[in-house]
């Protein structure tokens, strides 16, 4: 709701590192009703599954900082900030059956492959 009703034009932050403009807050918007939408999808299958565990949302609303910091980055070191942040929830999700054979190796594939690009 502040993101929709912010009355600044534009706003840079931490010596330019952050910026946000009409385009970011309206990317941000999507983000967000994404992130809502996933949730709200995805309660009945994690219900049949039997994986419907409180750490779930608190996971994708990690991601979902992780994207809106990503969204007014306008510096490496705040784009690698937010690229960590979404990646590192998104590593834990991609295992979060835990019984599951394949789902642990799909989160240990991406955690792999994320740390060498981080390298």
């Amino acid at each position: 709701m502040a993101i929709l009703l912010s009355t600044k034009s534009e706003a840079v932050v931490f010596d330019g590192a952050y910026i946000d403009d009409a385009f970011s807050r309206f990317v941000k918007v999507l983000a967000l009703g994404a992130s809502l939408v996933t949730i709200l999808l995805s309660s009945d299958f994690l219900r049949r599954a039997a994986l419907d565990k409180f750490e779930y949302p608190i996971l994708i609303l990690l991601a979902t900082l992780g994207m809106l910091l990503l969204i007014s980055a306008d510096n490496l070191i705040a784009l690698y900030l937010g690229l960590e942040l979404m990646s590192l929830a998104l590593y834990v999700l991609a295992a979060f059956s835990r019984d599951d054979g394949r789902a642990s190796e799909a989160g240990l594939k991406y955690f792999v492959l994320g740390a060498l690009s981080s390298a």
